[in-house]
């Protein structure tokens, strides 16, 4: 069974899922939501489309609705091919959000987006934060060797710490 298909076919169709390359359950917490798109729901980086679609999950198993999409990084700059999301909550957040982590093939970058819920209980808010990486090309630190960078996955640990794969280079960097 799938969970959304670009074409229609078997599923959902999520209005466009071109290339869908990646996927996080993004928990609000804090209470208030009574169990619906407020407290939580599933991000899917969509590759080609340069959007990150967001479902809610149904009372019954299996059962998805869209709820959002983000488009835009910062300063009205389109998402550049997203081929990874990850959830950064650090121990201070409460129910004022997470953080959204986008890897940007295309950019090359992790843009960084607050996401919080709507007291309405409707689509989630996300407000753009940082671009981690872009600034940084030419400066030497976090420079490719071999080229331009591909990161296809970004994954955080409680710390903070953020983590991004490059099959381009064929190495994991410590952002």
């Amino acid at each position: 069974r799938y969970l959304a298909r670009g074409d229609g076919g078997g599923g959902l169709d999520a209005g466009g899922l071109s290339r869908p390359s990646d996927i996080v359950r993004v928990e609000l917490g804090g209470g208030g939501g009574g169990g619906g798109v407020a407290d939580h729901f599933l991000a899917v980086a969509d590759y080609y489309s340069n959007q990150v679609h967001f479902f809610a999950a149904g009372s019954n198993r299996g059962e998805v609705a869209p709820c959002g999409c983000l488009r835009q990084a910062r300063r009205g700059r389109p998402l550049d091919r997203p081929s990874g999301v990850a959830v950064l909550r650090p121990p201070e957040c409460t129910s004022s959000g997470v953080f959204l982590l986008v890897a940007e093939a295309g950019a090359m970058c992790v843009s960084v987006f607050r996401v919080a819920r709507r007291r309405d209980g409707g689509e989630p808010v996300c407000t753009h934060v940082a671009s981690l990486c872009d600034e940084l090309l030419g400066t030497g630190r976090h420079q490719p060797e071999l080229g331009l960078w591909s990161w296809l996955s970004v994954a955080c640990s409680r710390a903070g710490d953020i983590w991004v794969t490059d099959a381009d280079n064929g190495c994991v960097y410590l952002v």
